[in-house]
């Protein structure tokens, strides 16, 4: 073999080796996303302002945007930022009594995984004693079009107003074209758990 045949074999060998070893600095995608299915899940609407509060209830819940009382439907309360003791506003579970709140939303795709998560604290509202006010439960779930609960749980935010945490996660797969997630207050009273931040990520490879 003359000389340029042997420096291009080893030139071709050393692009090869080159290729090889770049390739283990590739970054691969991750399962695609679609994230946020749910409207308005931090309740910025309405916007409470300089009130403690606003109550929605049925002849209000129109500015609930996204969200729809669910029975008794004795009304929920929207807290402002100061109130919530966060940097979302947030909602309150219960208004005359125990009620709560629903959404449906559309996942993109079939057998896709979808993973619901969100924040919740004790009711802040010291003015009516809920600060100290027993348990304040409440049921999260979730259901299909034909009203079977694909993923629920009880959740009950403990170590007082103002100390959020992320509650435990909803997590399902996709075989129907879309769910309902409703927040329903255990707890009788006024002084119901407060929610915010609820986010609805879909995921597929």
């Amino acid at each position: 073999m003359n000389g340029y045949g042997s420096t291009r074999g080893i030139a071709i060998v050393n692009v090869i080796a080159a290729l090889l070893s770049a390739s283990s600095f590739l970054v691969y995608p991750a399962a695609a996303t679609e994230s946020q299915l749910i409207r308005n899940g931090d309740f910025e609407r309405p916007a409470v302002g300089g009130y403690d509060y606003r109550l929605v209830d049925e002849s209000n819940q129109f500015l609930l945007e996204g969200w729809n009382l669910i029975a008794p439907r004795v009304g929920v309360k929207v807290y402002g930022t100061t109130f919530s003791r966060n940097q979302y506003q947030a909602l309150g579970l219960n208004g005359d009594d125990k009620s709560g709140i629903a959404q449906s939303f559309y996942p993109g795709r079939l057998h896709s995984k979808v993973t619901i998560t969100w924040r919740h604290a004790q009711n802040p509202y010291q003015y009516e004693g809920c600060p100290t006010a027993p348990t304040q439960s409440y049921d999260a779930s979730v259901k299909d079009t034909t009203g079977r609960i694909v993923a629920s749980d009880v959740y009950e935010p403990v170590g007082g107003p103002g100390n959020w945490a992320a509650a435990k996660a909803l997590t399902f797969d996709v075989t129907d074209n879309h769910y309902t997630l409703t927040y329903a207050s255990r707890t009788n009273g006024v002084c119901g758990a407060v929610v915010t931040d609820v986010i609805v990520d879909e995921y597929h490879p």
